[in-house]
């Protein structure tokens, strides 16, 4: 389990210095490990994460650890049941959530957000925290796109591992932000079109 937390706590690191956590206590990060899911506890803080912030549960049934884990548990068993995932970062990170507001879509402008990421699809729900709709249509969208947004709230990556994940995540929002600058870029030159 120290091996587990620790890789936990320096992915949580890396993503609050690279701004990809945007309040204290939001977002959640889990690895699969057989029938079992390491999973962020309800309301910690990913960038500073402690040994008992990490909590193993069972991958299909509730135990006495699922009530401790992350409100959006839920989401990840669905996504593990339906795809290739071995690990999943879910965060709010502003330019992906800005962009979901506006796009059905997010199709990267840049070379590196293109080849890492490809496409971003953008899911709408009701509601969206700990959402079993939710939950289904992650599990299917991301059986073929590395990652994907709730329409105004958050993306979801899934990875090999964390660090994988995390690549996924800090890509897509750098796409994403790169592709928000191009909107102000393109009204201040006056041609207005947005893409």
């Amino acid at each position: 389990m120290s091996d587990v937390w620790e890789e936990f706590a320096r992915i949580g690191g890396f993503m609050e210095k690279r701004g990809l956590i945007l309040s204290s206590h939001s977002g959640n990060m889990s690895i699969r490990a057989d029938d079992y899911i390491y999973i962020t506890r309800r309301d910690s803080m990913l960038g500073s994460l402690s040994k008992t912030d990490v909590v193993k549960v069972h991958l299909h049934r509730d135990d006495e650890n699922a009530a401790l884990a992350s409100r959006e548990l839920v989401v990840h068993r669905e996504i593990y049941n339906n795809t290739d995932a071995l690990a999943i970062i879910h965060t709010h990170t502003p330019y992906a959530t800005v962009l979901s507001m506006i796009y059905d879509e997010i199709l990267p402008l840049d070379e590196e957000g293109r080849y890492i990421v490809g496409r971003i699809p953008v899911i709408v729900v009701e509601r969206s925290i700990g959402s079993e709709v939710a939950a289904k249509k992650l599990g299917l969208v991301l059986k073929d796109a590395k990652c994907a947004v709730i329409r105004s709230h958050g993306i979801f990556a899934k990875g090999n591992s964390l660090e994988d994940a995390y690549r996924t995540v800090s890509s897509a929002e750098a796409s994403c932000r790169i592709m928000y600058l191009h909107m102000i870029a393109q009204q201040v030159r006056g041609d207005g079109n947005i893409p």
